[in-house]
């Protein structure tokens, strides 16, 4: 049974395009169950921002959200980009430049504090690829146990893509520390034997 007195655990998977982070992420929270527990991405503001400039209809936000169609160019009505390069360039040329690298970390530190309130025990995020948005999350919620879960697999990598393995350190004074707990996990079996790998290695750190 999940104590409802423990700090709210945030785990963080980074790593490349189709490595199994949306795949483990929703597989992590079936198995501690969705009343507890939730998938949340630091792209939820990004993605909708894109769906209102283009107007796309139900239909057309999940065709282009399924892994096959990410780099299609044109469509859905992207003129001649992808949906992966409209995401890339909206946070990377105008929002970031604009309000800051740590924009999206502030927006998703105000969906976390208030799924701490409601009582929720494990939120997965499950496309962090920039440090300055996971430094942000962890000073802007203090009460919550953070760790970073490292995706690998082969055949993937980050070409193509603004991500990245980004380095898990902060600086007090002049020395580097670790900014959170950090598990690397080689996903080359069966979703199960991830989430069953992370799920044990989480519950040793607490």
């Amino acid at each position: 049974m999940i104590s409802r007195h423990k700090p709210m655990q945030v785990v963080l998977l980074n790593g490349p395009p189709k490595s199994g982070k949306d795949t483990i992420a929703d597989a992590l929270v079936q198995s501690i169950g969705p009343l507890w527990s939730v998938n949340y991405k630091l792209s939820s503001v990004l993605k909708a921002t894109a769906r209102a400039m283009f107007s796309l209809s139900d239909t057309q936000y999940n065709a282009l959200e399924r892994p096959e169609n990410k780099d299609k160019k044109g469509y859905a009505g992207l003129s001649n980009k992808s949906w992966r390069e409209v995401l890339i360039s909206l946070s990377e040329d105008y929002i970031k430049s604009t309000y800051g690298e740590d924009f999206f970390g502030l927006a998703t530190a105000k969906a976390l504090n208030t799924f701490s309130s409601s009582g929720y025990s494990h939120v997965f995020i499950s496309d962090s690829g920039f440090r300055e948005e996971a430094e942000t999350l962890v000073t802007m919620c203090p009460t919550c146990n953070f760790t970073l879960v490292r995706l690998y697999r082969s055949g993937t990598d980050f070409n193509n893509d603004s991500r990245s393995y980004w380095p898990n350190q902060t600086h007090v004074e002049t020395h580097a520390v670790p900014l959170m707990n950090e598990i690397a996990v080689f996903n080359e079996g069966t979703v199960n034997q991830a989430v069953v790998d992370i799920l044990s290695r989480l519950e040793r750190m607490q």
